[in-house]
């Protein structure tokens, strides 16, 4: 699966996901969802990997000139080396896969949209789901957001959970689900 993805160069490699908007039934302190996520980093080691790329020169890497078909050698952050294109063959120098060392980083936030109610609100969640995904970095983490989103009294909030579809797929979401419900 990892070899085919990097070798359909991508457009926007980061963006390339799976989600899930569930409705919260009860009252969960933001703790809790902290903790979860936590929990979900530690439990789950491909939550995270990165990914770089190596020259197979042995090089620093860098960012990948597409159209010459060289590697310029310079780090560049924050592009990412695998959007706009790879060398014909990624794999000869190659993807570097790794498991990041934890840091104190919680991928969770909490969205008010209570503002907005109806129309207003489906389209404010949306461009904002948008963004969270957008945040995903292959290079830099994290590949796993959760962002709650309040929706206003009498309005249950929605917990939505995007992670890079190269560490989840449709078989991974039920065991996710699963760890995720043990840790609230």
């Amino acid at each position: 699966i990892q070899h085919g993805f990097f070798e359909k160069n991508l457009p926007n490699p980061d963006h390339w996901n799976v989600s899930l908007l569930l409705e919260v039934r009860a009252e969960v302190p933001d703790e809790h969802f902290q903790q979860a996520a936590q929990a979900l980093l530690a439990h789950h080691d491909a939550l995270q990997i990165r990914y770089s790329y190596s020259p197979p020169d042995g090089g620093q890497g860098g960012v990948v000139d597409a159209a010459a078909g060289i590697d310029d050698g310079r780090k560049h952050p924050p592009k990412s080396p695998f959007k706009g294109g790879l060398p014909d063959s990624p794999f000869e120098g190659g993807i570097v896969q790794a498991i990041a060392e934890s840091d104190d980083a919680c991928p969770f936030d909490r969205v008010d949209v209570s503002d907005r109610q109806g129309e207003a609100q489906r389209q404010a969640i949306e461009r904002k789901t948008a963004e969270f995904q957008a945040k995903l970095s292959l290079e830099h983490g994290p590949l796993m957001r959760l962002v709650l989103f309040e929706r206003g009294a009498g309005q249950k909030p929605y917990l939505f959970l995007v992670l890079h579809h190269l560490v989840c797929d449709v078989v991974s979401w039920r065991a996710l689900i699963q760890s995720l419900q043990r840790a609230l």
